[in-house]
Formats: structure tokens, C-alpha cells, sequence
């Protein structure tokens, strides 16, 4: 297994704390992504509420190599 630290807002790392199986399906999906969804992804608007400022945290995340 792999860890890797990843920043990331305060609400997902509470997420990924109580469910940290979840990553390899964000993972999936950033992997999956084409060069116009990252443009949308970039802006980061559709995960945080608008007006709303969340903190970003240091995570220690686990992972196979493969990912």
C-alpha cells in the first residue's frame, strides 16, 4: 500500500476519515476526466457552496501503487 498527503477541503477529509475506501473512486474519476472537464474541475464551483471559504487540510491518505 501507498500513502500519499493530499490537501484538501476540511469536508472531504471528514468524508475520507469515516470512509476512506472513497478515494479510489475519486481517484477513478479525476483519472477518467477529458481536458474540458478540467476546466470545470479547475474552478472547483460545484464542490464548495458559493460565498462559503473552506480551509484546506493535510490528509494522509492510503492507496495501491496502482492508482
Amino acid at each position: 500500500m501507498h500513502r500519499a498527503r493530499v490537501r484538501v477541503p476540511e469536508s472531504v477529509a471528514q468524508v475520507l476519515k469515516h470512509d476512506p475506501c472513497l478515494i479510489s473512486l475519486a481517484v477513478e474519476g479525476f483519472y477518467d476526466t477529458d481536458v474540458d472537464s478540467m476546466k470545470f474541475a479547475a474552478k472547483m464551483e460545484w464542490f464548495l457552496e458559493k460565498g462559503k471559504e473552506e480551509e484546506l487540510v493535510c490528509v494522509s491518505v492510503k492507496m495501491s501503487r496502482a492508482m
